[in-house]
């Protein structure tokens, strides 16, 4: 059999070394005698150069390869994608609608805060969302405090009275939807209605004038002024925020809005000044007029 070695060639973008046979080789490589008889044999013809091989010709019924273009290489076939596998469904209940209890007896502690609601938001459980409020704490009630004047019970028309309150941080234990719960309720601010007509809120709790170092009758970040005679009701309030838990040790929850609890009321009268004679000095008759 002869051998005809060519230099590598560049056919359809692959560099090949062709090995080629002489034409009656060739011709029987790709055409049995069976093939002879019924649909013919193909046309082949190559040529070579040192820098590409060449081959062209023509099937049986078909078109022949007109100028001599290299062959190429057939395109591979485009996989096919496979369908995804079904999901299975999922075994676990649909949610429900109603509270419920978890395994212990109490309420889930899995806490999120929803900014967007109303309130703090509790998970009970995977699907239900429960939003706690102010009015779900109504039953939990924090201690009013107290208010003071000084002077006390009275005070002179057109000169500052000094007004304070003394409360504080309060936890108050009970129940939240059927488990128990703390509430913690802090001052955040006092209302004072004076009683004439004068409404003011304030962040400052007050103190005394001593507390303050200042002088009797001295303005302060709580006082105020009379500017006629008469006997007065002044109405103190304070303002709590709200946070809640469910355990001892759980994190503590705001929520949203402030408790408002009324302190005692004072009554104040209000009189022009005068100058007295007394027979005491306030230090020997703390009880005497002015005093």
């Amino acid at each position: 059999m002869n051998i005809v070695r060519s230099s590598p060639a560049i056919v359809a973008g692959f560099s090949v070394l062709l090995f080629m046979t002489a034409a009656p080789t060739a011709e029987a490589a790709f055409c049995n005698r069976g093939d002879k008889l019924s649909i013919g044999c193909p046309d082949i013809e190559a040529s070579t150069t040192p820098d590409e091989a060449t081959v062209s010709g023509s099937s049986p019924g078909g078109a022949e390869n007109v100028g001599g273009e290299p062959s190429r290489a057939a395109t591979p076939a485009e996989p096919v994608a496979e369908a995804p596998a079904p999901v299975p469904e999922d075994p676990r209940p649909a949610p429900s609608a109603t509270p419920t209890m978890d395994d212990m007896g109490g309420l889930s502690q899995n806490l999120v805060v929803n900014e967007d609601a109303a309130g703090a938001s509790i998970v009970r459980s995977p699907w239900e969302i429960i939003y706690v409020s102010i009015d779900d704490i109504a039953s939990f009630k924090p201690g009013a405090g107290s208010a003071f004047m000084e002077p006390n019970g009275w005070t002179v028309k057109g000169l500052p009275t000094n007004f304070w309150t003394d409360t504080s941080t309060q936890v108050v234990d009970g129940e939240l939807f059927g488990g128990p719960a703390s509430v913690r309720f802090t001052p955040v601010r006092y209302r004072w209605d004076f009683g004439d007509g004068d409404r003011v809120m304030r962040s400052d709790a007050g103190k005394t004038w001593d507390a303050q170092n200042v002088e009797e009758f001295s303005e302060t970040p709580t006082s105020h002024s009379y500017a006629k005679s008469g006997t007065y009701v002044v109405q103190p309030s304070v303002d709590y925020s709200a946070e809640y838990r469910l355990g001892a040790g759980e994190e503590w929850i705001a929520i949203t809005g402030v408790v408002i609890a009324r302190t005692n009321p004072l009554a104040v009268v209000v009189t022009g000044a005068s100058t007295v004679l007394v027979a005491k000095d306030c230090l020997s008759d703390p009880s005497g007029p002015g005093c």
